[in-house]
């Protein structure tokens, strides 16, 4: 029995090693793309909003943190 594509039932060629056709494989890396685009940008605002308040919060108490620590 022939393998289809799991999207459109398109018969796949032999020796396909996924379970989609052409089309959709490039459906999905587009996606992947802009997937990964969207990643970057959320990443690049959250860097811009949580950095500056890890600077001003955390720092300070890790610091404190290690200086307890290595007191002892």
């Amino acid at each position: 029995m022939a393998r289809k594509c799991i999207v459109c039932k398109k018969e796949l060629p032999e020796g396909s090693k996924l379970p989609v056709c052409e089309y959709h494989k490039g459906v999905a890396a587009e996606s992947a793309k802009k997937a990964a685009a969207v990643v970057v940008m959320v990443g690049v605002a959250a860097r811009d909003t949580v950095g500056p308040v890890l600077k001003e919060k955390a720092l300070p108490v890790a610091a404190k943190a290690v200086k307890l620590i290595t007191r002892h």
